[in-house]
């Protein structure tokens, strides 16, 4: 059993059954996600009963342990992030609280990690924001193609008022966002070269199953082929896709640089990660545990925020050597052929706004 060191044990059970250099950490930008639900779920924990708060009585063991689902492997960005947080509540607490952090999609792919931790049986689960939008929907429209600019772009989004909206609809569905993290920007690989839109069509691309990626790609004439991230690389091999879309460290960590040697930099999509957290396990913790996931979280984000874009920048150094040719894309001809997707979601308009509004 791969894992990256912790535990939370409670009243003699395991408190939640929860499931890619260093860089110097800036604690005072990209601050945990979820403030104001997650503040009342701390302020709560000070008045709370014995039924809601896990006393000393219940305790059988000298520390509690929290488990994380992480599909990535240890040399991920995403992972280590999870490994930090990790190492944050340890020393936080002095040693009263762990973390276990299970790798390589150890306790199930990021949708049945999502629905453990909804189901309180994992605590935690770092996952793609796209496999949480059967619970907020509106977590679809950070997945548009060419939404943001640029990073700065991007982080004033998570940081500013339509992060807190997406933070407070997460809680409304039994989710305390922890933090949103850098993952990056999705572009597509290929086993033959591919320069542009015409090289596309005709072309069977794995993407996540997400109604704005199949629209994506029948928009620039390929076959959508929706299908787990475990599978990607044999698919790759075999035939039975042609191309994947993926952001640099990822397509390095799973290998696939190894049978898809042309990565076409179109940047269609920020690679948004976020990390989640049962709220009625929270709700149970005593108000200064809260306080401790909480500044370990931010913490980690932050680290992970300067740590990640380094990483990327070698990801793509390491696969330049290994063969993979980096082709830049004309990403004018890409977002015009997108524009049809935004009128898929005109509920979303003034949110879709707000972000524009956001640069």
């Amino acid at each position: 059993m791969r894992k990256a060191t912790a535990l939370f044990l409670c009243g003699g059970m395991i408190f939640g059954l929860s499931a890619c250099g260093g860089s110097k950490s800036n604690t005072n930008t990209a601050p945990a996600s979820g403030e104001s639900q997650v503040q009342k779920s701390a302020a709560a924990g000070d008045t709370a009963d014995s039924q809601e708060t896990l006393d000393e009585a219940n305790r059988t063991e000298e520390s509690l342990v929290l488990r994380i689902a992480e599909n990535q492997a240890a040399d991920s960005h995403l992972a280590k992030a999870m490994i930090k947080f990790g190492e944050l509540v340890e020393e936080k607490s002095g040693g009263a609280m762990k973390v276990e952090v299970y790798l390589n999609a150890e306790l199930g792919q990021e949708e049945e990690a999502i629905e453990q931790v909804d189901a309180g049986v994992i605590d935690i689960a770092r996952v793609d924001a796209v496999n949480l939008t059967p619970y907020v929907p509106e977590l679809e429209v950070l997945t548009l193609p060419y939404i943001f600019d640029n990073d700065d772009h991007k982080w004033s989004v998570f940081e500013g008022e339509v992060g807190q909206q997406l933070d407070d609809k997460l809680a409304e569905q039994g989710f305390i966002n922890l933090g949103f993290l850098e993952s990056g920007w999705r572009s597509f690989y290929a086993k033959k070269e591919i320069k542009g839109i015409p090289d596309l069509k005709g072309m069977k691309i794995r993407v996540q199953d997400s109604q704005v990626y199949i629209k994506m790609m029948d928009l620039f004439g390929a076959k959508a082929t929706p299908m787990s991230f475990s599978e990607v690389f044999t698919s790759l091999q075999t035939g039975v896709v042609d191309a994947a879309e993926n952001d640099p460290v990822s397509f390095l960590t799973s290998g696939h640089y190894e049978v898809a040697k042309y990565y076409l930099m179109d940047e269609h999509s920020a690679d948004i990660s976020l990390f989640v957290m049962s709220k009625n396990i929270f709700d149970r913790l005593s108000s200064e545990e809260q306080q401790i996931i909480l500044d370990s979280a931010k913490e980690a984000v932050s680290w992970e925020k300067g740590f990640a874009k380094e990483l990327q920048k070698d990801a793509q150094t390491k696969a330049e050597e290994s063969g993979v040719t980096f082709i830049k894309a004309d990403k004018n001809e890409f977002q015009q052929a997108v524009l049809p997707i935004y009128d898929m979601y005109p509920q979303y308009s003034d949110m879709i706004a707000a972000i524009r509004e956001s640069k």
